[in-house]
């Protein structure tokens, strides 16, 4: 009877430092010198009585994410907080500022400024220890009604020249449409007619809303904007 050579499988073993210092089994691979030509084997390694647990491990891991998330937390909300007071200090110097009184009617810049001034209490008091979503609501309500606001200042404030620079483009257009009659020739009368009627519409719209415009209060919102001017342009 032929001898029968045994062979003894290799045992492969991927070891690694732990945080805590001891060499931890991470993979074991029984035959072939690489682990994809070998079969993984299960492993379960004793730990040290000073070695946390498997449900110890997890336990702890919840709680670093739960201090990740709180502290994380405090930032947003340290940065919404100071958000919030900002707006209130902006808006409502901005409503004390005499150049700014025709843009919002008397009663409601007086109650406004009221208001600010209980959301100030209320952040000091009741709001000290709110969510950082509370505060982010509260500010984006004030910074949408002080847009408004400082629109209005805004759009007065560049209407004449909004105004003139439409009418000479307007007027541009015409003077080259005339030309058009010398210089381009092969232009027809009804495609240039096609382009003065819809300049003419443009002129039109632009005086009925400037007289809309002109019966409104500042503290109104306006009818009359640039951005639409440019648009019909």
């Amino acid at each position: 009877m032929a001898d029968v050579k045994i062979v003894k499988p290799k045992l492969k073993l991927s070891i690694e430092f732990s945080r805590s210092g001891y060499l931890a089994i991470t993979k074991a691979v029984v035959g072939g010198a690489k682990a994809a030509a070998g079969h993984s084997v299960n492993r379960k390694q004793v730990r040290k009585s000073t070695q946390l647990t498997e449900d110890q491990l997890k336990d702890a891991n919840k709680r670093v994410k739960w201090y990740k998330k709180r502290d994380e937390d405090k930032i947003k909300t340290d940065v919404a907080k100071n958000d919030f007071e900002a707006m209130i200090y902006k808006l409502r110097d901005w409503l004390r500022e005499d150049e700014n009184a025709p843009y919002v009617e008397e009663g409601e810049r007086d109650s406004y400024i009221e208001r600010l001034t209980e959301l100030e209490d209320w952040l000091y008091e009741d709001g000290a220890d709110a969510n950082y979503t509370v505060y982010g609501a509260k500010a984006k309500n004030m910074t949408k009604d002080f847009d408004r606001f400082n629109n209005r200042k805004v759009l007065d404030e560049e209407r004449p020249k909004s105004v003139e620079s439409a009418r000479k483009v307007l007027t541009k257009i015409l003077d080259k449409v005339a030309e058009m009659k010398e210089a381009k020739p092969w232009i027809t009368d009804e495609e240039k007619k096609d382009v003065t009627e819809k300049l003419e519409e443009v002129k039109k719209w632009l005086e009925e809303t400037l007289e809309a415009q002109d019966k409104l209060a500042k503290h109104e919102d306006p009818v009359f904007k640039p951005a639409d001017m440019n648009k019909k342009l």
